[in-house]
């Protein structure tokens, strides 16, 4: 009995032994997991804190790039300021007479010559149209249009996108004395009209506020150019329609070798004939341009070409070469004393002779200037 005791006490000693070592490994177990999860947290935190910080040092960065931006963006505009140009110097670009100086001008302020094209306006000079923008890396930058008209005074459009400068330039242009007209009498019209124009006694210059724009030129140049042009297609039109004369002269004859019938014609219209007085005139009306002066004698012919232009005076010689021809027949006579002569049988045979002239060919024909 007392050997089953020992023993029973045996068996509960060993598993209370088991069991505390179970608990010891279990809580060293436990002990492990918290120390590594420590571990993870920590290191975690680590990475959020540098992540933070290249955050931080990203935003620095940024805000230190948008300072450095901000700041050049700055520069460029007050460098911008500095290369806009007073209405002096507008009205330079204005007079100045070739594009070579202009080029030299504008280059020196830092502006760069950006587009070229031709400039073609009804009732305007042609001329060609140099576009120049400042050297900058700014948006909405302003532009100048040279429009370089050669014999006259340029065009210049100014293109501003600074409303406080456009305002100083018209506050410059009333300090200078010009005086606002309607803007209906501008010579811009269109799209092109000025909200406000203003004008001296020679140049005129216009204000386009929606589109921060203004413009400059002579408008004195562009009136004597449009009443030149009125007066040269008027003077075109009264030339046209004026008629040119033809002066047809004859070599004199004695009227014995005159021929019976000499007809002088104009586009196949009888002007003149062997009846007529040794000299003809005649007005060719318009429509002009080349026509055929010809003279017949017995079916023969002879003709000139000539050109007619409005006004024109155009001189025509007109002649007749006379011979006698063999006809190929012949005839017998007998005279007096019976002799009988073979001869061959000829008849006068004359033929037109026409020349147009431009200048004198002596007295005893005609003396006449072609004037054109």
């Amino acid at each position: 009995m007392k050997r089953i005791i020992i023993t029973g006490m045996l068996i509960i000693a060993g598993i209370s032994f088991c069991g505390a070592q179970s608990i010891r490994e279990a809580a060293e177990a436990q002990k492990q997991r918290e120390a590594q999860q420590q571990q993870a947290a920590e290191a975690q935190r680590q990475q959020e804190a540098k992540q933070r910080q290249a955050a931080e040092a990203q935003k620095r960065q940024e805000e230190a790039q948008k300072k450095q931006a901000l700041e050049a963006q700055n520069k460029e505009r007050e460098r911008l300021r500095g290369m806009q140009l007073t209405i002096d110097q507008i009205f330079q670009l204005v007079n100045t007479g070739n594009l070579e100086s202009i080029g030299t001008f504008l280059t020196s302020r830092e502006w760069e010559s950006a587009r070229q094209e031709s400039w073609r306006q009804e009732k305007w000079p042609e001329g060609d149209i140099t576009g120049w923008k400042p050297k900058l890396k700014l948006e909405n930058l302003p532009y100048i249009y040279v429009v370089f008209l050669g014999s006259f005074d340029n065009i210049i459009s100014y293109s501003i996108n600074d409303e406080d400068h456009l305002r100083r330039l018209e506050n410059d242009i009333k300090a200078k004395e010009f005086q606002e007209v309607p803007s209906e009498r501008s010579l811009f019209t269109g799209a092109d009209r000025a909200d406000k124009c203003y004008r001296n006694s020679q140049y005129e210059v216009g204000f386009r506020y929606d589109q921060k724009d203004f413009y400059a030129f002579n408008y004195k140049d562009i009136e004597f150019y449009r009443e030149e042009v009125a007066r040269l297609e008027r003077e075109a039109f009264e030339r046209a329609n004026q008629p040119a004369t033809l002066h047809i002269y004859r070599k004199r004859k004695p009227l014995d070798i005159l021929p019976r019938r000499y007809d002088i014609h104009l586009d196949n219209t009888v002007v003149g004939n062997s009846t007529n007085n040794w000299k003809t005139t005649v007005t060719v009306k318009p429509p002009l341009g080349t026509k055929t002066v010809s003279a017949t004698i017995d079916g023969r012919q002879a003709e000139v070409q000539i050109n007619f232009e409005p006004g024109g005076v155009y001189y025509v010689r007109s002649d007749v070469d006379s011979k006698n021809v063999d006809t190929g027949q012949t005839k017998t006579t007998t005279d007096k004393n019976g002799k009988t002569t073979t001869s061959a049988v000829k008849e006068l045979q004359q033929t037109p002779i026409l020349q147009s002239v431009d200048k004198s060919v002596g007295e005893s024909e005609f003396n006449a200037i072609v004037v054109k």
